[in-house]
């Protein structure tokens, strides 16, 4: 644990003002709402000047202007706000890792959520700040402390994970990632934190953006809060849809029994269908509001998908290719859910890799799920957009659908939007893509066969 942070240069002449820790409190911010089914509080602002005025810290003009960001309209980093905020508010360490995390969003806002941030001077003097603080108490820290001061170091631990995923470093999340789950281990296991809802649910929230971004199985379970109240989501978009899915699905894997990852998308798709497209029926509107004011949802759906990990050396390798293909391509849907509900940065190079390898010698003969084929495809080449592997994902999808007697892109992108396509998610940006697919058509069309 000692380790934490060393990575991390330090800049000695840069000083930060302290806080007076007796005036951190969870009522410092204006208007504090009725807590949720979920959260035990709610944090909001009705406006910067209210937030300023209403926060009993003492700050300095720039760490007015971190905390103002956190709260602004289009900050992303809305997202379980109400957990990781109440942390920052708990501990001086925390509180300095929340603002250097605000400085690097400010960064990351540049690139739309789709690149991790650069490192400012801003958030460099607050997350070293974050990391002596730490490591001081790290060299007294023991078994027999205060369940309030391990709960405050694991809470200030957090931060400089979360601070090392939105710079997209592997060996710094990594390394503060093991640091803090020495110190859950220290403080009985994970089960221990339980009693702390806004800890709980921050730790699975640092852990899991991290997994994302470089696609590995979470550690942790979800705490409770992250299931829904009755158990199952409210139904599924089309029922019809999905029985002709696992139809096909069975027809493909005639000897296989393994439905994880369709159970997880019949899942994804009727919690879509409710977030994107459906009114809020009475019945279901407290679970409703879980899922669209925080995208609760998405951190199950994602969880899940992550910690689906297939035997290569069990399936055979068309099934455990297909099985593949399907996990990896609907986590980059859910890579743009996510941005859609404020998460930032959100980045998917090591998922896009790992997909475009799983793909590149496949015949493209999936039987019934060559729909599927081809949507995963899509989601390949939309995510791809401007980067290296985007020509490769365009021409396999121009490829695989005049396999299959498709020679527009129209009628090919008719039957990706039945699958799982929703327009405030993807059409953002859809008619550069547009463009260069239709060219993709055409020239496949053109070459001689």
């Amino acid at each position: 644990m000692k380790e934490i942070g060393k990575s991390r240069r330090k800049h000695k002449d840069n000083k930060v003002v302290e806080l007076d820790l007796s005036l951190l409190h969870p009522r410092g911010l204006h208007g504090v709402t009725p807590a949720s089914w979920w959260m035990g509080v709610r944090w909001t602002a009705t406006d910067d000047l209210n937030l300023i005025a209403n926060f009993n810290v003492k700050l300095n003009a720039l760490e007015k202007d971190l905390i103002a960001n956190i709260f602004s309209n289009g900050s992303q980093q809305q997202p379980l706000r109400d957990a990781w905020f109440s942390i920052g508010m708990t501990d001086e360490a925390a509180f300095m890792a929340v603002l250097s995390n605000s400085a690097l969003h400010m960064d990351s806002r540049q690139y739309g959520g789709t690149k991790v941030a650069g490192e400012t001077t801003t958030a460099v003097i607050y997350q070293t700040a974050a990391v002596a603080l730490v490591n001081e108490r790290l060299t007294t820290i023991t078994q027999q402390d205060s369940i309030e001061n391990l709960d405050a170091v694991i809470g200030a631990v957090s931060g400089l994970v979360c601070n090392a995923d939105i710079r997209g470093s592997w060996l710094d999340w990594h390394t503060h990632l093991q640091g803090m789950n020495q110190l859950i281990k220290l403080r009985g296991g994970i089960d221990k934190l339980s009693g702390n809802t806004n800890l709980r649910l921050t730790v699975s929230w640092v852990e899991i953006q991290g997994a994302l971004m470089f696609d590995i199985s979470p550690i942790y379970p979800l705490p409770d809060q992250c299931y829904y109240p009755n158990g199952k989501p409210l139904g599924v978009r089309d029922a019809q849809d999905m029985v002709s899915m696992r139809a096909a699905w069975k027809s493909v894997f005639v000897r296989e029994n393994d439905t994880r990852w369709l159970d997880i998308f019949e899942e994804i798709n009727a919690l879509s269908h409710q977030s994107f497209e459906s009114p809020i029926p009475i019945a279901g509107r407290i679970q409703l509001d879980h899922g669209r004011e925080t995208g609760a949802w998405s951190l199950l759906m994602i969880h899940g998908l992550l910690r689906l990990r297939l035997d290569p050396q069990i399936l055979l390798p068309k099934y455990f290719r297909i099985q593949e293909a399907c996990r990896l391509g609907t986590l980059l849907y859910m890579v743009r859910v996510w941005r859609y509900f404020g998460v930032a940065p959100v980045t998917s190079e090591a998922i896009l890799a790992k997909l475009q390898a799983i793909l590149y010698n496949d015949d493209g003969d999936w039987g019934r799920l060559w729909t599927f084929y081809l949507w995963i495809l899509y989601m390949g080449a939309i995510e791809a957009q401007d980067g290296p592997l985007e020509t490769w994902f365009l021409d396999r999808i121009a490829s695989v659908s005049m396999l299959y007697g498709i020679e527009k892109w129209e009628e090919s992108m008719a039957i990706v939007r039945k699958i799982l396509w929703y327009a405030c998610i993807f059409d953002a940006n859809h008619a550069t893509f547009q463009e260069r697919i239709e060219l993709r058509f055409k020239s496949c069309l053109q070459s001689p066969s």
